[in-house]
């Protein structure tokens, strides 16, 4: 049925649609390999993530009732409280002071997450460092701390059950995702990465690791750069041309906040990023490869997992793809889920890669990356599973039963309160007499008129109001007061 009313709906809105995506211009541009890398949670991460849920009140009630609140202010709050966690727990200690000249942009974004909440919108991108196992007795000594009371959780709510663990908070290995990065940074030295975020936290998080990490020396402004709200349009441009330069090898890596530069940039130096189309576009020379880390199990995957059945449902309309329905309905709604964070289960067994750097990451780095897919083989069109023509044949006749039943119901409905106003016993008595033109009293068919049309209402078939509405406009006013004349 959803294929049959996918085809249709494709259809109607073909004459309206024209579409366009980036598959035209694959032939004029490099190899695209776009990867999902689902990244385990450190045990501090693990710890603070099950704190944060058994101690917010959204989850609690989320908990309850399987669905998510309906304060949807609270819940982002808790959204961009777990992405924090996501990220490194140094963002969790290091939240953006609203003093620093970097506030004005911070407090754009969470005006727009709110907006966005009342609006309905989700955040279609993860990440790869988003505003954002443990052994069991580690978990429980954590959970039995004193903790805040059950109202809305604070902003310092970490403080008294982390206390005794601040300094694991400034390690780079408290958070796979910062490893890899640096990791790809070193790896890939011949090419150039771009690396967004809705945060200007976590961009600060990066710059600071890049700057305390031994070896590292890398300089703002000389060897990465960093746009974000702050950053004023003679400085965009310059960092744009330095970056792009093909001589400049020493600049490596672009820092962006997604709200100041996810549109209008073009940044072709780039061919290893998370945001696809700033470098994948006319002028790129170099194979591109984007990556999307996603917290294993965490509020990241459900985002991720949202993301995919939007686009799948587009191309099903838009495309007439065929595509496979990947998660269920409740499994998109559990957005305060733990019971993936720390697997038990056994591996995925993991197929080499096409990018060499994505295979030495396996390989050096394997026990960070649970798994990883392409993103496109979620997206894939199985053409063989389209409908037949018989099949098609059979959806345009339903489609067309369907519709006559409801123009049916919409003129009924349309005219019910003229219903209301003539008798229906004077309408079926008109009825009666057209049916029965050379009786001279039609009282008798009454009865079976009416359980007539009891009976095509209980079955959904308007045949019977059809004439009587035609004999209601037929005979306008004059239906009231009839029944004496035709009795």
């Amino acid at each position: 049925m959803m294929k049959a009313r996918s085809h249709i709906l494709h259809k109607l809105l073909d004459g309206c649609v024209q579409r366009l995506d980036t598959t035209v211009l694959d032939k004029m541009l490099p190899t695209k390999h776009e990867y999902v890398l689902y990244i385990q949670l450190t045990p501090l991460q693990i710890d603070l993530y099950r704190y944060y849920i058994k101690y917010s009140v959204n989850a609690t009630k989320c908990a309850i009732t399987n669905i998510m609140s309906p304060n949807s202010s609270e819940f982002f709050h808790d959204f961009r409280s777990l992405l924090r966690i996501c990220a490194h727990p140094w963002v969790v200690i290091n939240k953006s002071d609203k003093t620093t000249p970097d506030s004005e942009e911070s407090e754009d974004e969470e005006s727009f997450c709110e907006k966005s909440a009342g609006k309905g919108k989700d955040f279609g991108l993860v990440n790869l460092i988003s505003d954002n196992s443990s052994e069991e007795s580690a978990s429980e000594s954590v959970m039995e701390t004193d903790t805040p009371t059950k109202t809305h959780i604070n902003d310092d709510w970490w403080k008294v059950p982390f206390s005794q663990r601040i300094e694991e908070f400034d390690s780079i290995q408290c958070s796979g995702k910062l490893v890899l990065l640096f990791s790809i940074l070193e790896d890939a030295c011949n090419d150039k990465l771009l690396v967004f975020s809705q945060s200007l936290e976590s961009l600060n998080m990066i710059e600071h690791f890049l700057a305390v990490i031994d070896g590292m020396n890398w300089k703002p402004g000389v060897d990465y750069f960093r746009l974000d709200g702050n950053t004023n349009i003679e400085k965009r441009k310059l960092y744009c041309e330095r970056f792009n330069d093909t001589k400049n090898s020493q600049a490596r890596l672009f820092l962006i906040s997604t709200m100041a530069g996810g549109l209008g940039i073009n940044l072709t130096g780039a061919n290893r990023t998370q945001c696809v189309f700033r470098a994948y576009r006319l002028g790129q020379e170099k194979p591109c490869f984007i990556y999307r880390l996603i917290a294993l199990g965490s509020i990241e995957e459900q985002v991720y997992k949202r993301q995919v059945t939007k686009l799948s449902i587009s191309k099903r309309v838009i495309d007439e793809h065929q595509i496979d329905r990947h998660y269920k309905q409740h499994e998109l709604s559990e957005y305060y889920s733990i019971d993936r964070i720390s697997p038990q289960d056994k591996r995925p067994e993991v197929i080499i890669p096409e990018d060499p750097i994505l295979a030495t990451q396996l390989q050096n780095n394997g026990h960070l990356i649970y798994s990883y897919h392409t993103h496109d083989s979620l997206l894939e069109n199985k053409v063989d599973e389209g409908l037949t023509q018989h099949e098609i044949d059979s959806a345009w006749n339903q489609y067309q039963i369907d519709m006559t039943k409801n123009e049916q119901k919409d003129r009924i409905l349309k005219y019910r309160p003229f219903f209301e106003k003539a008798e229906l016993v004077n309408l079926l008595t008109l009825k009666a007499k057209q049916d029965h033109p050379h009786q001279e009293s039609v009282l008798e068919y009454i009865p079976a008129l009416l359980r007539e049309l009891h009976e095509q209402r209980a079955n959904d078939d308007m045949r019977m109001l059809n004439e009587l509405y035609d004999i209601y406009v037929s005979h306008g006013k004059k239906v009231e007061g009839s029944f004496d004349s035709h009795a």
